[in-house]
């Protein structure tokens, strides 16, 4: 198994769970945390049933790490466009189920993350959104709130 530094990778039975781990700064989409997870979910799509993206602290993620695009150039910047859709298509293209587990905030490419998936499962309350302008919500997974999906022990049913 490979050492990641912006996510975590572990399993239950047969399905996989990816945990974005930088909760401090509310799960940004650095060009380093999306080369992970694409990496993890190349890596994951034949050893699991099915792929639970998760995240650590109250944010699901708050979309692209703004800081990282500061001072940057046009060719820097369209990379890490590059690499967001790069990771959206890995995302579709996986031959499983691939589930979001939300819970706070999901905005602008964290929204986008959450709408590549399958389904999603969210924790109640959650918000979902671009951060600016508009988004008539086409291609976006069915959303459910945990609290309908789960039973009183927590398990799917």
């Amino acid at each position: 198994m490979e050492s990641w530094e912006q996510i975590r990778v572990e399993f239950d039975g047969t399905a996989a769970i990816v945990t974005m781990i930088r909760p401090e700064k509310r799960n940004p989409l650095s060009l380093a945390m999306m080369r992970e997870l694409i990496a993890a979910l190349h890596s994951l799509q034949h050893e699991s049933r099915a792929v639970i993206l998760a995240a650590e602290g109250p944010s699901f993620s708050s979309g692209h790490d703004l800081r990282e695009m500061c001072g940057r150039t046009v060719s820097e910047i369209r990379t890490i466009f590059d690499t967001c859709t790069e990771l959206m298509e890995t995302i579709q293209k996986i031959p499983k189920p691939v589930i979001a587990e939300v819970q706070g905030v999901a905005t602008a490419a964290g929204c986008q993350l959450v709408a590549a998936c399958d389904l999603a499962v969210a924790v109640v309350p959650s918000e979902y959104g671009p951060s600016q302008g508009g988004w008539d919500g086409s291609g976006s997974s069915p959303v459910f709130e945990r609290d309908t999906v789960c039973g009183v022990d927590g398990e799917f049913g």
